[in-house]
């Protein structure tokens, strides 16, 4: 039951990462360097979940996925979580994409470079640290989900916080030290992950300096 739990839970995070990237790559990068009128009403709602009571939020997510009966139980966990992560992914990658400018990108474009070149050779490898770090913190947030997944899958998904609360609720604390090895495994894994990525990326900008 336990690596069922880790199965399913490692399935979610992947697609609300998925789903963090294809939506708020684009709108970070379109904040920090549009200007726009409604700029601020966009980034106030984009931001709402994090001021939005949670079972508000979650709870009128489910209505939705209701009537969207195609969405399986995976999908639809993975919608709640993506609500949950997206306003922290924007906030930290349009920080990034402010800091990065846009002069890079002007005198690429100038120079003939199409839009996706210059994503690829200028944006992307500037913004890498903070697109690994904001995706391990989707990760992270993901993983540690009860509620979001409780009611959008009405139980029958089984992840590792769904696992480890009825145990923890009885005060079972043996178990749920055992369970917990679970969760602090792939934790540990994408933390390492991330300083690999992460220093390879530094070695590559040293020898493009040279």
């Amino acid at each position: 039951m336990a690596f069922e739990g880790l199965f399913n839970s490692l399935v979610v995070a992947g697609i609300t990462v998925i789903g963090n990237l294809l939506l708020g790559l684009p709108a970070a990068r379109v904040l920090s360097q549009k200007h726009f009128f409604g700029k601020g009403f966009v980034v106030i709602t984009l931001l709402s979940p994090l001021f939005i009571p949670l079972t508000v939020s979650v709870m009128g997510l489910h209505e939705i996925s209701i009537q969207i009966q195609f969405l399986n139980d995976f999908f639809s966990v993975a919608l709640a979580h993506i609500l949950i992560t997206l306003p922290y992914f924007i906030a930290m990658l349009t920080y990034q994409y402010k800091l990065i400018g846009v002069k890079l990108q002007e005198a690429a474009r100038s120079l003939g470079a199409s839009p996706w070149q210059t994503f690829l050779w200028i944006e992307l490898p500037q913004a890498l640290p903070a697109l690994l770090l904001v995706c391990l913190l989707v990760i992270i947030i993901s993983l540690s989900q009860y509620l979001p997944t409780w009611i959008m899958s009405g139980g029958t998904l089984l992840t590792l916080p769904l696992i480890i609360f009825p145990f923890a609720s009885s005060g079972n604390a043996s178990i749920v030290s055992a369970y917990s090895i679970f969760f602090f495994i792939p934790v540990i894994i994408f933390v390492l992950i991330y300083f690999l990525l992460l220093s390879f990326q530094q070695k590559r900008n040293k020898g493009v300096v040279k």
